[in-house]
């Protein structure tokens, strides 16, 4: 067997150790089975230790924290374990059972389906009544509503057993819920913090949760082959973007084809409501249809709600739309702001694209990575060791390409805030050297580094590539240049001595 899964190891044998924590690792290398593990080993402990287990699961959407408690009853089932725990949801919106499963798997999760407590009172009689007939508990909340868990435990006078708040760095980036957190963590016997992006609320994270982490960097999560390497798609596009954005989209999704040869599944990252209902009801994307029969295009918003190919789902049915997405077997685009990086989990994505360049740190790393998982027979012949990270090419999806558009009217006005956006994207593991480019000037690239056809005879680049490389270029000796105006005499000495 490999150690494929060392560091999953490495995280409970963290937990084990540190009754507060945090853990902090890539987008899609397995946060949500950290926790898995974790609470079947809480719950399992208990044949030592002759008392109830209370473990409760933290996140900033319904929908993602039932998701990530259906996944611990399916642990379970797939050790042919009953899960032999009570299931309670607190939180006030509707109650929702998971149907994207086989027959089988339905019948056996909903088995052991949520108990609905959204008030205090409910959650205090259905606890009561686990202590009563001397069963373990999980729970599943969200930020908003962990108040009523808190309250219950204190005036219950009991404590939960662990606690795991998800994306963490939401949970203390709303100043409410922080207040609430850090009375919560006195109700909790251990509690720990999940998140790929602390960036500026680590202060606040460490304050809550204390000075123990544990940490997979993306360098190593690259290297291991736990994740896709990241490689940006540049696509340039004829026009500007209030007129020709839907275009772009619709280029890019045969671009990538085209470039990759893989079924195009794309999360399309728009910065409006605007942007989202133009995309969808253009004729560049509806003409998609008439070329890939197994074509679904869908979107979500607040504003808009959900739809998949123009069906208006009611708002109250986003586990439905989820688990329409999940059941689909052909190509895909799905059109949202925000919610399906880190608010509801739909694995599969393989072509996250930007329409815009985002400010934000936090949400350009979520971004990216919703393309970072592996394919999942890439997965089972790395867990086996057929597969190395030294022979990408063998690999059905070596890379998680992240998709940007370039409109040819504002080449010069967007060059700027598209050099700062790829420059930030190195600490991720791209290398603006290794982008690919589908220009209008030519239908040429780069040589795939991976491929090990590769012409020798160099290749026209694109004017957009040519461009790009200049400014990039000028711009890693301006950052060079300002390293070394910013030290030291002792350390341009020993910067010299070293070579």
């Amino acid at each position: 067997m490999t150690d494929f899964y060392k560091h999953q190891e490495e995280a409970n044998t963290f937990m084990s150790q540190n009754s507060f924590g945090s853990l902090f690792a890539p987008t899609g290398t397995g946060k949500g089975t950290m926790m898995e593990q974790n609470i079947y080993s809480t719950f399992k402990s208990r044949k030592k230790a002759k008392k109830i287990r209370i473990a409760v699961v933290v996140t900033h959407r319904i929908l993602l924290s039932q998701q990530l408690l259906q996944r611990v009853v399916q642990y379970h089932l797939d050790k042919a374990e009953k899960p032999a725990f009570t299931r309670i949801s607190v939180h006030s919106g509707k109650e929702t059972e998971f149907n994207g499963l086989e027959p089988l798997e339905q019948m056996m999760v909903a088995a052991y389906g949520d108990i609905k407590a959204g008030s205090s009172t409910k959650l205090e009689e259905e606890i009561t009544k686990c202590i009563n007939l001397g069963k373990d508990i999980a729970i599943s909340t969200t930020y908003q509503s962990l108040s009523k868990v808190r309250k219950v435990l204190k005036e219950s006078n009991i404590k939960a057993t662990v606690t795991y708040l998800d994306e963490i760095h939401r949970g203390v980036g709303n100043d409410d819920w922080y207040k609430v957190l850090q009375q919560y963590v006195k109700v909790s016997d251990r509690c720990y913090g999940f998140t790929a992006t602390p960036g500026s609320r680590r202060g606040r994270i460490v304050s809550l949760l204390g000075n123990a982490e544990w940490s997979l960097d993306m360098a190593d999560a690259i290297a291991r082959g736990l994740i896709c390497k990241p490689r940006w798609m540049v696509v340039e596009v004829e026009g500007n973007r209030n007129l020709h954005l839907a275009q772009g989209v619709a280029k890019s999704f045969g671009k990538f084809e085209e470039k990759t040869g893989l079924e195009c599944k794309m999360l399309v990252h728009c910065f409006s409501t605007r942007e989202i209902q133009t995309i969808a009801e253009s004729k560049h994307i509806k003409g998609l249809y008439a070329t890939y029969e197994d074509l679904m295009i869908a979107e979500i918003s607040s504003e808009r709600g959900p739809r998949i190919d123009g069906i208006q789902f009611d708002l109250k049915d986003r586990q439905l739309w989820i688990d329409t997405l999940k059941a689909h077997k052909g190509r895909l685009i799905v059109l949202h702001i925000d919610i399906c990086n880190s608010g509801i989990d739909i694995p599969g994505f393989n072509f996250p694209l930007w329409t815009y360049f985002s400010e934000s740190e936090t949400y350009t790393i979520q971004g990216n990575g919703r393309g970072s998982r592996l394919n999942d027979e890439d997965r089972k012949l790395l867990e086996q060791g057929l597969l190395t990270t030294e022979d990408r090419a063998n690999w059905k999806k070596p890379f998680n390409t992240v998709g940007l558009l370039f409109f040819t009217d504002s080449i010069e006005a967007d060059r700027d805030a598209f050099i700062k956006f790829i420059l930030r994207s190195r600490e991720e593991g791209f290398d603006p050297t290794e982008s690919i480019y589908a220009g209008t000037g030519s239908s040429t690239t780069k040589p795939n580094p991976f491929d090990g056809n590769v012409a020798k005879k160099p290749q026209r680049q694109s004017s957009l590539e040519v461009e790009v490389t200049i400014a990039l270029e000028q711009a890693l000796k301006d950052e060079e240049l300002e390293h070394i105006l910013s030290m030291s005499k002792d350390e341009l000495m020993a910067d010299l001595m070293d070579g």
